[in-house]
């Protein structure tokens, strides 16, 4: 919840590496629901491009197939935010998403 409506607090945890600990938090286990909505949170603030070139997508995907409703919703979610383009929407494609949303 700290990262929902504080754009300074956001950028802060993305300068001090809160996205790569985000996103190596996902590869270890099954993530609880408020780390996706963290995660969620914080594509706000970081270029999309980057989120990806980092493998958001893959984990999100795992989170799809594996986790519970809360985190499956979480990660619906932020699929929803981070396809803002074209070139975005067929790269959650290419990913395997579709079928899980």
């Amino acid at each position: 919840h700290l990262t929902s409506g504080h754009e300074s607090l956001r950028r802060t945890v993305v300068s001090e590496g809160g996205i790569q600990h985000l996103l190596k938090y996902l590869d270890c286990s099954l993530p609880p629901e408020s780390a996706i909505g963290a995660l969620r949170n914080l594509t706000a603030s970081v270029p999309v491009d980057g989120l990806i070139s980092l493998g958001l997508l893959p984990r999100l995907v795992n989170v799809l197939k594996s986790g519970s409703l809360g985190a499956q919703q979480a990660a619906a979610s932020t699929i929803c935010r981070i396809s803002t383009s074209t070139d975005l929407r067929k790269e959650v494609g290419e990913s395997g998403c579709i079928p899980f949303l």
